[in-house]
């Protein structure tokens, strides 16, 4: 299974510099978190309107790093892969509710497979990061490459990295 594990920037120290709010729960990350200037320049790939909605019908809470009030920017790509948003699992939402991940990629898997129908198997490729809290301050990313079925090994490897 093509997955990658990377150290990622302090959450927390990123989104003071940028003024932006600290999750509590599961959320959505900019594509450019770590990279922005200012909170003006973050942007979300163009499924997370999609995948949100997904979510709100899965009765799954998602937190903002945005308020209501800041204009979001999407990246569209225009391809037959499907690159999600990046989502943040803070240390708190995982020790409270474990089955959060598995849940959010069972519902992730829905929303991929609605947008491959009539594309053939061999083009789906999804690409999905996730940045995790691993302990006290310390953070991953984990980057997938591959077909929606692989998508259900993510939580395994999200809890072996937390042992």
């Amino acid at each position: 299974m093509p997955v990658a594990v990377e150290d990622y920037a302090r959450v927390d120290q990123r989104a003071r510099e940028l003024g932006c709010t600290l999750p509590d729960g599961l959320a959505v990350i900019p594509i450019n978190f770590e990279s922005a200037a200012s909170r003006d320049e973050l942007y979300t790939a163009s499924h997370t309107t999609t995948v949100l909605k997904f979510f709100r019908e899965g009765d799954i809470a998602v937190d903002n790093f945005l308020s209501r009030e800041d204009k979001q920017s999407y990246v569209v790509n225009k391809h037959f892969q499907w690159l999600g948003p990046t989502l943040f699992i803070p240390l708190a939402l995982w020790n409270n509710n474990p089955e959060i991940v598995s849940l959010a990629i069972g519902v992730l898997g829905n929303c991929i497979t609605d947008f491959f129908k009539g594309i053939p198997t061999r083009l789906r490729i999804v690409k999905l990061d996730m940045v995790v809290e691993t302990d006290s301050r310390n953070y991953k990313k984990i980057s997938y490459e591959g077909g929606i079925e692989g998508l259900q090994e993510l939580p395994k490897i999200i809890r072996e990295m937390r042992k």
